[in-house]
């Protein structure tokens, strides 16, 4: 029931998003419960699993190293959250309503691969668990 829940939630937003007169383009959506070990991984690889705790706290439990940076609050398109920050990387980061971020994870190579989300929305399902919807996009480049 749960999941069920989840898609239609997921189906409203990407259709009130499809009805937007400026469409973005080369993103994603996910729901993640709050106080939950089940996150996401906004990389194309590695062991990433982000997830948030009971003090709105966002962190990786993955085995990889994954950096977080806050970038901005009252982010309400995806395309706000325009730079990469050179410092305030941290494993974790306070995690609120139209706040924006960017995160990185190293490649065996040295360099680095950039993801930017935002909070976009924050409510409770059916059984009153918290959850957060999510957008995102991968492979962020300037």
């Amino acid at each position: 029931m749960k999941k069920l829940l989840c898609g239609i939630c997921l189906a409203l937003a990407v259709a009130m998003m499809a009805g937007c007169s400026s469409v973005e383009e080369d993103y994603e959506y996910v729901f993640l419960y709050l106080n939950s070990e089940q996150g996401f991984n906004p990389f194309t690889f590695g062991d990433v699993n982000l997830v948030v705790n009971d003090d709105r706290q966002m962190y990786n439990t993955g085995s990889d190293i994954a950096e977080l940076v806050f970038v901005k609050d009252l982010v309400y398109r995806i395309q706000m959250i325009n730079k990469i920050p050179e410092s305030g990387w941290s494993d974790k980061v306070d995690f609120a309503l139209q706040y924006g971020f960017v995160g990185r994870l190293q490649k065996d190579d040295g360099s680095y691969e950039y993801c930017r989300f935002y909070v976009y929305t924050i409510d409770y399902d059916a059984n009153a668990d918290q959850f957060a919807l999510i957008k995102y996009q991968r492979q962020f480049k300037l």
